[in-house]
């Protein structure tokens, strides 16, 4: 499954959140945190221009959008589900693999319990 949207949507506590619950280097953290400060977004028309502030989204075209989809994606990777079922998760695709002999017991096997 592809998210839809999902580093256009990336909420930047959420970021910040996670690199503390990690414990992530200061250093890092306030590098993190430096880069999501005062961040705005501008369009220019014409001779018009406007700017509004911005509070998400991911850099998918660098070397640290793949490493912030991550730490997105950390709390759903770490859920605890039955057996036989993996999650994978990169950039922003989606993978729940559920091994079972029927449909219906995968779907409810694919439940975190």
């Amino acid at each position: 499954m592809n998210v839809q949207g999902a580093f256009d949507a990336a909420w930047w506590p959420a970021f910040l959140r996670e690199l503390l619950e990690s414990k992530c280097p200061k250093i890092l953290y306030n590098l993190t945190k430096s880069y999501f400060t005062q961040r705005t977004a501008a369009l220019m028309m014409n001779s018009i221009r406007v700017e509004k502030p911005e509070s998400s989204g991911s850099p998918q075209v660098s070397y640290v959008g793949p490493v912030l989809f991550n730490l997105q994606f950390n709390s759903l990777l770490q859920l605890k589900f039955m057996a036989r079922t993996k999650v994978v998760a990169y950039a922003d695709d989606l993978l729940i693999a559920v091994g079972r002999d029927s449909t219906r017991v995968e779907e409810n096997y694919g439940k975190h319990g």
